[in-house]
């Protein structure tokens, strides 16, 4: 309730006329997607679309969407749906390390592609097709923003498990001690010795090794028990990631 509130009070009436362009966007491609359907440029009876193989078929209908829709249309649409998602994410307290992390890297993604929108316009317009040149710089732009974040994402990844691991070796050393003290088994004061801290940072160095072998992911099992939580984190982050581009630009 609290982020539909959010969602509300934060561009709700921008986001749905952002919705609204792209439901006539869609729609336009859906009537020019129709129509291709009934060509028949070889005269021979049957549509050119059920005698092309699938790749083909994908191709052409790539085509026929950027021929029929207007790019710069649907980047204010897709600009003014995620703006909604920006209070969202704040009332769920992303953590602000992580957002400025992501925001970098579209802040940087920005810089390369003002860098790339030249030599790679010119390389651009000999590969794709005449009707899909206005879509170029808006290649080169996402291209070069998702690029970025991935890779910030990647770096913020390895300070969160840098940080996992030597707060849980602590945690698990500091609660050890604390039960075989309520036990009467040993008295070991943390505030009094370096035990829990050699210790700890020891077996964070097992937990980050063993993190970085798994490449940052929990092994099948306890994935396939946290899925949810897992898709739910991965929604987050990339809706993050766009909300971060236009504040970099």
């Amino acid at each position: 309730m609290a982020a539909f509130e959010a969602a509300r009070q934060c561009g709700g009436s921008d986001t749905y006329e952002a919705l609204h362009d792209i439901a006539v966007e869609l729609s336009k491609y859906k009537k020019a997607s129709a129509a291709d359907d009934l060509v028949d440029t070889d005269n021979n009876g049957i549509a050119d679309v059920e005698e092309i193989t699938g790749v083909q078929l994908a191709k052409r209908k790539h085509g026929v969407f950027l021929k029929a829709t207007d790019p710069h249309v649907l980047d204010k649409a897709f600009k003014g749906v995620y703006t909604a998602w920006v209070a969202v994410l704040a009332v769920l307290k992303i953590q602000f390390a992580q957002i400025c992390m992501i925001a970098l890297g579209a802040a940087i993604g920005d810089f390369v592609a003002q860098l790339l929108r030249v030599p790679a316009t010119q390389v651009m317009v000999h590969v794709m097709d005449k009707d899909s040149h206005k879509w170029i710089p808006t290649y080169i732009s996402y291209t070069c923003k998702a690029i970025a974040v991935i890779i910030a994402y990647h770096v913020q990844k390895i300070i969160t498990a840098f940080y996992s691991a030597t707060r849980g070796g602590l945690m698990v050393f500091r609660s050890l001690f604390a039960i075989l003290d309520r036990r009467g088994i040993v008295h070991v004061d943390h505030n009094e010795t370096y035990l829990d801290e050699v210790l700890g940072w020891t077996l964070a160095a097992v937990g980050f090794y063993f993190q970085y072998t798994q490449m940052f992911s929990p092994p099948f099992v306890v994935e396939l028990l946290l899925w949810p939580l897992q898709t739910i984190e991965y929604g987050l982050l990339y809706a993050v990631a766009s909300t971060s581009a236009p504040a970099a630009a």
